[in-house]
Order: C-alpha cells, then structure tokens, then sequence
C-alpha cells in the first residue's frame, strides 16, 4: 500500500490506465456522432400511405377457400447506430460516483504466472464551487498477488491531503499543493471503454434522477486499440441533456494488455461499473481535524528526463525517468507533439501499442535502450495530465552508494545502500528498490542517519516483515522514510523531506 500511495506521488500509475481500456475514439469523425434525441435504436416500419385512386388488395384464399390475413410488415430489428457523442463532468457542478472493477485471471510476471483476482473500489465525490473533492479507494487481492490496501485522499483550499493506513501503526497524513496532489484523483471517464458504434434506444428513461438514453454493445463495435478483448459485453446510460456517461456496465473475457508491459499481460475476464449519483447536488467536503498535522511534502519540477512539452504545458515532476505535465490542450494536439519531437531523438513509435482517446490515451515509443510509454488521462476538471516514463535501464539512470559521496550520481542528498535499484530522486524525495529485508533497510538508516545530526522520533516508528515507516527530525525539517516490501520480492524505500 505503501508504495502505491507514495511512491505514486513521483510515477505515474501504469495498470489503472492500461488495463481497462478507455472511452470514446478521438478518431471518430464529427460527422459519425449523432443527437442523443436522434432515433438510433430500435425502430418500428410504418405501413405505406395508400394514394386515393389506388386499388384495396384482395384478401388472399387458401386452398380451402378460407380468408388468410393480409401480408403485414415485419417489425424492424434494432440498428447498429454511431455512438452518440459523450459529454465530459467538468459541465457539472457537483456528483458523487461509485466505481468498481472486478478483475479475474491477471496474469504476467508481476504475478510469477500465477492467476490473481482483484476487485478495486474507488468512490468520488466533487464540488466545483468551492474546489473539493474527496476519494477513498479500496484494492483487495488474492492469488499470485496479494493484496489489501486503502486509502483517502482530500483536495481542500489546493491542497492535497492523503491518509496512509500502515497496519499496527494507525494513520498518517501526507499534503501536497496544486497539481503534484491533485494528479492522484480517479477520473471516473477513464475507466470505461466505449464504443465506436451501439445499438441506442429513441426513448429516454430516468436513471440516477437524469433523463438518459440507454445504449448497448458488444466487442464488434469496438474502435481498434481501445479494447482487445475475445468478447465484450457492454451497456451506457447516457445524459440526455451534457452526453455524459450517468451509469454504466461492462462484461469482458479474454483482455489483453496494451503498452507491452512485463508485469501483466492477459486477464481472463474483466467486469466493471459506474454509477453517477447526486448530480448537481448539494456535496461538501469536510476535512477531518487530524489532517491538519499532514506534513507538507513539496517536490519542485527538478531538470532531469530531458523531454520536451508543448508550449503551455505545466511541469509537475521532471526526473532522470519520468517527466509528469499538465496541459489544457485537446489531446490530439498533445499526442501530435510528442509524434512530431521524439523520432528526431530517436524513438520510434510502436502504432500497434498505441491509441488517442478523449479521457485515456497511450503512446509506447521504443529505441535501443527499451520503451518509452505517454500516459495522457483527462482531469475532472478539464485539461490533461501527461507522464512520459522512460527506459529504467536508460543511461541516464544513476546507481547507488552508501553515503552522499560514493553516490552522488543518484542526487540523492540522503544514504543510499550500494544495491540500490531504480533510484529516483529529486529535492525532498527519493525513491527506490533493494533486494534487502525491511530490517536491514531499518537497521541502515538507524545507524547512517544520526551521525548527520537526524534523531529518530521513535513515538512514529513501525515495522513488521512487510512494512515499515520511521520519522528523523532534525532543526525544522522532518523526514519520513516508507518500507515496502514488493510482490516481486524486492524492498521499495520512499524518502520524503519537509520543512526549511
């Protein structure tokens, strides 16, 4: 839990963006979305109109001479249609929304090929004026992973506060200003995979108190590289007023993994649903009394992946692996961008791994040192947060040492042990993995930390074969230190500095 919480403070989420798909197909043409009003289900022939001098049909005989009714037009069968065109949640005030996946037979090396089931539960709730929103989220495993974890998360007066459940040792807090924090919020329109043509009903129905129409489809009216899938089963209730999605529901078998990832690469079966509550209602997000001792972890830009952005684009993180920005660009500009200045830096693009879409997009580009993956998901709020993650194995990763000195490549400011992996690091926080138990990355940092004149406030401490956290103060600055042991046997170790 550690690790996806914090850790995913400095990279980009990779499985929640790749593994269930994403929504409507920025290459459908304008001319392919139809009116919400329009009559693009199920249909009912009219008789023809009879002319005044035409002649009535003589009723037909059968061979007894009996009256056998006239011939009578068969009903219409429901037409595949254009998928009406899906309106974003930014037009809305205020709602609550309920998500949750359930996913069978994950499979990969993340799993040592072994099958896991997960369900995740996220819920959501936003108010525009004033900004809040507020998210708890649920994640339960078993099989070739396991897992339970949950977390909260709090944006008030622009700041992001985060609660970390660490077994034994009660809660923490963590506060991050504007986008750093922001970006951890779940935009419900990322989750589902819509289709690119449906079969839609001409009459609306009240669902979650809105007028929608109702849509459904299967894995033939899927665009190509937004689902890949051997079958899908899915239904969309649509605004009748905005176009966006009130509730909807997704049955899949067969899910195959986009982007080329090691870590998963097949789902036997994926389900998911989405249900829009309060719509336009009165919400308010309190923030609980303990927050209010979060420790405020600031993470400046820093200059270190060397990866360009559009012109407007915001700088979240920059990092010897990743680069994170915000753009309130449309997404087909910003995928135009990056397709235009990565081939003369040398990476190709892998079309094939690869889609641009509304809420969700992906890009995987490669080159000799490995892949090179653009993650773009839309923001509740409108505009797009963009992570590009290079190659870990990429030169411009440094390795680690044990002191400042002997590891200087890796800037990180603290020790860092020699068999340090996968070092990210900038001012106020480093990341990173070890092949080492909890107690010896326990036991490292009790005996370097001390002699730089930290004390250890021993009253935060707690540590068991899995996990751990420990707390060093020193003058005004506080440093948190976050132990987690990986599905993949290795130790991921989080470094946070705050205060001056």
């Amino acid at each position: 839990m550690v690790k996806h919480v914090l850790l995913g403070m400095i990279v980009f989420s990779l499985l929640g963006l790749t593994a269930c798909g994403s929504s409507n197909n920025a290459e459908q043409s304008a001319s392919s979305q139809v009116s919400l009003g329009a009559e693009a289900g199920p249909t009912t022939a009219q008789p023809a109109q009879q002319g005044a001098g035409d002649a009535l049909e003589s009723p037909k005989t059968g061979a007894a001479g009996e009256t056998m009714p006239a011939d009578q037009p068969e009903p219409a069968q429901p037409e595949t249609a254009p998928f009406p065109g899906v309106g974003g949640l930014e037009q809305l005030t205020a709602f609550r929304v309920t998500i949750v996946l359930e996913i069978n037979g994950a499979q990969g090396q993340s799993t040592g090929d072994q099958l896991t089931n997960q369900r995740q539960e996220y819920t959501l709730e936003v108010n525009r004026n004033p900004r809040q929103r507020h998210q708890t989220t649920s994640i339960k495993s078993e099989g070739g992973i396991q897992t339970d974890s949950s977390s909260e998360l709090f944006f008030v007066d622009d700041v992001t506060y985060t609660r970390i459940s660490v077994p034994g040792s009660g809660d923490s807090w963590i506060a991050q200003r504007g986008l750093l924090g922001l970006n951890q919020f779940t935009n419900p329109e990322i989750f589902a995979a819509l289709p690119q043509t449906a079969t839609c009903d001409s009459t609306p129905v009240q669902v979650n108190g809105v007028s929608a129409i109702h849509c459904s489809f299967s894995a033939e009216n899927m665009p190509p590289n937004i689902l890949t899938a051997d079958s899908v089963s899915g239904e969309a209730w649509l605004a009748e007023d905005g176009g966006y999605l009130v509730k909807y529901l997704l049955e899949t078998s067969g899910v195959h993994i986009k982007g080329q990832f090691e870590g998963f690469s097949r789902f036997e079966s994926y389900k998911i649903s989405i249900e829009l509550t309060d719509i336009n209602g009165d919400i308010s997000v309190s923030l609980p009394p303990e927050a209010q001792s979060a420790t405020m972890v600031d993470l400046p830009p820093g200059d270190g992946s060397g990866l360009a952005v559009p012109d407007g684009a915001e700088i979240v993180l920059d990092t010897p692996s990743s680069l994170v920005y915000f753009s309130a660009a449309d997404i087909n500009t910003i995928a135009e961008f990056h397709r235009g200045d990565l081939p003369a830096a040398g990476w190709q693009e892998l079309p094939e791994e690869s889609y641009v879409d509304n809420s969700n997009t992906l890009l995987v580009f490669s080159n000799e040192t490995g892949l090179l993956r653009i993650f773009a998901h839309k923001d509740i709020d409108g505009g797009y947060f963009v992570s590009m993650t290079l190659p870990f194995e990429s030169p411009a990763m440094g390795g680690g040492g044990d002191t400042p000195a002997s590891g200087g490549d890796t800037g990180s400011v603290f020790p860092l042990p020699d068999n340090a992996e996968e070092v990210i690091s900038m001012p106020g926080a480093t990341t990173y993995f070890i092949a080492s138990p909890v107690a010896t990355v326990l036991e490292f940092y009790r005996a370097q930390l001390p002699p730089l004149g930290w004390a250890e406030n021993e009253s935060t401490a707690f540590s068991d074969d899995k996990t751990g956290l420990l707390t060093f103060e020193k003058e005004n600055q506080t440093l948190m230190i976050t132990i987690n042991t990986e599905d993949d046997g290795r130790t991921s170790v989080g470094l946070y500095q705050s205060g001056q």
